[in-house]
């Protein structure tokens, strides 16, 4: 099962929160944003007990093109990695 957006802000909703369910989207998508924005920006997110984020720069490679044999060049990119948190951790093991 896949947890969207939506089912987010009707989470968050179901709490008795005095937020409208617009103000929750817009917290919600800016939420999102921010953190897009900051993965842009090779910054690395940290949210304790839950995990982090952080992007890697892969250096540039050769590798092999499966279908010719040929030896191909890859040049650099960036990965983001995510890592889980040590309390979601022991929560996801029992």
């Amino acid at each position: 099962m896949t947890t969207t957006k939506r089912d987010i802000v009707n989470r968050i909703m179901k709490k008795k929160t005095k937020l409208n369910k617009g103000d929750v989207e817009k917290i919600v998508n800016e939420m999102f944003i921010v953190m897009s924005k900051a993965l842009m920006s090779n910054e690395r997110i940290e949210i304790r007990g839950f995990g982090s984020w952080n992007v890697k720069e892969l250096p540039p490679r050769t590798a092999r093109d499966p279908r010719t044999g040929k030896i191909v060049s890859v040049p650099k990119r960036k990965k983001i990695t995510f890592r889980v948190g040590k309390i979601l951790m022991t929560i996801l093991n029992q």
